[in-house]
Parts: C-alpha cells; sequence; structure tokens
C-alpha cells in the first residue's frame, strides 16, 4: 500500500453534528483502483448507520482509540493496531462509545463509487437536523447509487418504493434544478486520485 503521506490534497469530510472528520484519496497499482479514509470520530459519537457495499470489500484498522463495530449483528470492540475486514454484502456500522476520541483508517478495495456516495451523504447530513436527513435528497443518492451502496434502514419490501415516492415528490418540488443542492451529482466528484511518482530503474 501507498505512504498516507502524500502531496495530493485529499477530499476532507465533516459530519457537522457529530465531529466526523474523514479524509480520502483514491490510490491505483498492479491491483488496480482503491480508497484509502483516514478518520477521526470524537467519543461517544456515533458514525453512519448499517450499510453494506454490493461490490467493494472494506478493512477498518484502529490507530488510536477504540472503535466499536457491528458486523453482520455481531458487536466487537477494537483497540489501537487491531483491524476488522467487511467482505461486500456485508452489514456494519462503525462509532465510538468512550471518552477519547479514536483514529482509523478505512481500506476500500476495490473502489467504485464509495467516495462519491460518501460525498453526497456528508452534505445531505450537513443540510438537516441531526438524525433527520432530507428524504429528497436522500432519494435520489440512494437511487443513483442503488446498484453499489445500501443504507438498512427499512425493511427490505418498503425500502424501494418508500425512496421512489420522496425522489418523485423532490422532482416535482423543483429541488433537483441546477447543481446547487446538497448530493447534486455535480457536488459529488469523489476523491481525487493520488499521481505516483515513477521511479527509473536502477534509482
Amino acid at each position: 500500500m501507498v505512504s498516507p503521506n502524500s502531496a495530493t490534497p485529499p477530499l476532507v469530510l465533516e459530519n457537522r453534528h457529530t465531529g466526523e472528520r474523514l479524509e480520502l484519496l483514491r490510490h491505483e497499482d498492479e491491483h488496480g483502483l482503491w480508497l484509502r479514509v483516514r478518520a477521526e470520530l470524537p467519543g461517544h459519537q456515533v458514525g453512519p448507520s448499517v450499510h453494506m457495499h454490493r461490490k467493494e470489500a472494506v478493512e477498518l484498522h484502529v490507530i488510536s482509540g477504540r472503535v466499536s463495530v457491528l458486523k453482520d449483528g455481531m458487536r466487537s470492540k477494537l483497540g489501537p493496531g487491531e483491524k476488522i475486514r467487511f467482505p461486500r454484502d456485508t452489514a456494519y456500522r462503525w462509532w465510538n462509545e468512550s471518552d477519547d476520541p479514536a483514529e482509523f483508517e478505512l481500506t476500500v478495495a476495490p473502489v467504485v463509487d464509495f467516495d462519491q456516495y460518501l460525498q453526497g451523504l456528508v452534505q445531505i447530513t450537513n443540510a438537516g437536523e441531526q438524525g433527520h436527513p432530507p428524504l429528497s435528497y436522500m432519494a435520489h443518492l440512494t437511487r443513483r447509487h442503488g446498484d453499489t451502496q445500501e443504507v438498512n434502514v427499512l425493511p427490505g419490501m418498503v425500502h424501494g418504493p418508500f425512496w421512489w415516492s420522496h425522489r418523485i415528490l423532490g422532482s416535482l418540488l423543483g429541488r433537483y434544478r441546477g447543481e446547487d443542492w446538497p448530493g447534486a451529482p455535480a457536488r459529488c466528484q469523489g476523491a481525487p486520485l493520488v499521481a505516483e511518482a515513477a521511479t527509473e530503474a536502477g534509482d
């Protein structure tokens, strides 16, 4: 893996409700494209809701503090140096129930659109009250990334109709006009790609 010390500025996302801060960079090597997310989560704050990735696998590595995780209904707590892997189609989430802040790193490989989805999700989350993101914008985001990302907050049989109805309502109300709205596709271009310096043989 490439060193996190890169001259390429990362995409920085911050949840205004929880203080969670994320720094995202895409990388490319002989195995393809992958994403590094360096995260900081204050004490007694939650991360995302239960979610899964249809085409991406994630490894979480704790750098400092302690991170609680839920993986397919099983809870565990990780300390510095410990890792956990979430294969694709695995339902999981993380949070910090300790007094101290936690710092950890996510490696997403191969990366498809997780960074673009996360960028839209944070914009939408910050546009609403805590725990109540604007549903019309969430519906648009959910539809765009429906083949790759899923948030498990609704029973399966109502998941599709719920978001479909809110997207139709958002369209009727004109909430998707232009590009100046939370989660708009033009505002969710994803993380920059680290430019790897080529090395000459013998250097």
